[in-house]
C-alpha cells in the first residue's frame, strides 16, 4: 500500500486550496487504499463540486455535518496530514502513483477473481467470457 504517498498527497490538498484542481481529474475516492483517506478525499470532492475551496476548515465540516469526523482520526489526523505534505508541485506526481497504486490493487482482485471462476467453470469458453469481462470492467474504472 501507498498509505504515505495517499497521506502526502492529501495533507498538500489541505493546505494549498488552489491545488485540487491538479489531482481531481484523475482521482476517486476509492483509489485511495485507506477508508479515512477515501472518506476525507470524499469531504473535498463535495467542497468543489459547490465551489467552495478546498480548506482544513472545509473538509473539517464536511467531515463533521456527516458524522464522520472522528472516524477519519478527527481534527488530530487532518493536522497530521498537512504536516506531511511537501510542495503543492509534487501533488499532481503524487496523485498519479496513488492512481497507479489502486489500479494495481484491482488488477490484483481480478487475478482472484480470475482464479476463481477458473476453479469453478467446468466450460473453459465461458470461463475465458467471465474472465476477459473482469478485466475489461477495469479498464472502464479507467475512464471514469
Amino acid at each position: 500500500m501507498n498509505i504515505e504517498t495517499e497521506s502526502r498527497l492529501l495533507g498538500g490538498l489541505l493546505l494549498d486550496p488552489e491545488a485540487f484542481v491538479q489531482v481531481v481529474h484523475m482521482l476517486q475516492p476509492e483509489d485511495f487504499s485507506l477508508e479515512i483517506h477515501s472518506t476525507i478525499y470524499e469531504a473535498m470532492l463535495s467542497l468543489s463540486k459547490r465551489n467552495e475551496p478546498v480548506t482544513m476548515d472545509g473538509v473539517r465540516d464536511v467531515l463533521q455535518q456527516r458524522g464522520q469526523l472522528e472516524a477519519v482520526g478527527g481534527m488530530n489526523y487532518l493536522t497530521a496530514l498537512s504536516q506531511r505534505s511537501e510542495s503543492s508541485g509534487s501533488l499532481e506526481a503524487y496523485g498519479q502513483i496513488v492512481k497507479n497504486t489502486a489500479l494495481l490493487r484491482r488488477l490484483a482482485h481480478v487475478g482472484e477473481q480470475i482464479h476463481r471462476i477458473a476453479a469453478q467453470e467446468q466450460d473453459a469458453e465461458i470461463a475465458l467470457d467471465k474472465a476477459l469481462q473482469a478485466l475489461f470492467d477495469v479498464r472502464i474504472s479507467l475512464l471514469k
